[in-house]
């Protein structure tokens, strides 16, 4: 889709009443954009949101998996993984970025002596 001069950008999820939500994924799925799937990906546990997309605010109209039960939270929390990002020293002398997902419960401490496998996606 070409942008003119004419063209509103707005902003999908600044005004959705949403908490940890850091991470997100927006999928328009018809031509006229009226409804969209809006993706939750962290830090907390992923939930999708059904979306109605009006001229001046958005409504979520469908959750889908939303957790109230404490004891279900605390189990999926531990499902979750914990990000981190690295910086890492390329052979031609520059600087990568890495994105390792680690288990939730993940401690430097006390396992920064274990060896993992690793698979690089470029």
């Amino acid at each position: 889709m070409a942008l003119d001069q004419e063209t509103e950008i707005h902003c999908v999820t600044c005004h959705l009443p949403i908490e940890g939500c850091d991470y997100v994924d927006v999928r328009f799925h018809s031509e006229s954009a009226d409804f969209y799937e809006l993706q939750c990906l962290g830090p907390e546990i992923p939930v999708v949101y059904i979306v109605r997309a009006g001229r001046r605010s958005h409504e979520i109209i469908y959750t889908l998996r939303r957790i109230d039960d404490p004891i279900e939270r605390e189990n999926l929390q531990h499902l979750t993984p914990y990000v981190r990002y690295l910086n890492v020293p390329l052979a031609d002398g520059s600087t990568g970025r890495a994105q390792i997902l680690l288990p939730y419960s993940w401690r430097d401490v006390f396992h920064h002596h274990l060896k993992y496998p690793l698979i690089v996606q470029a």
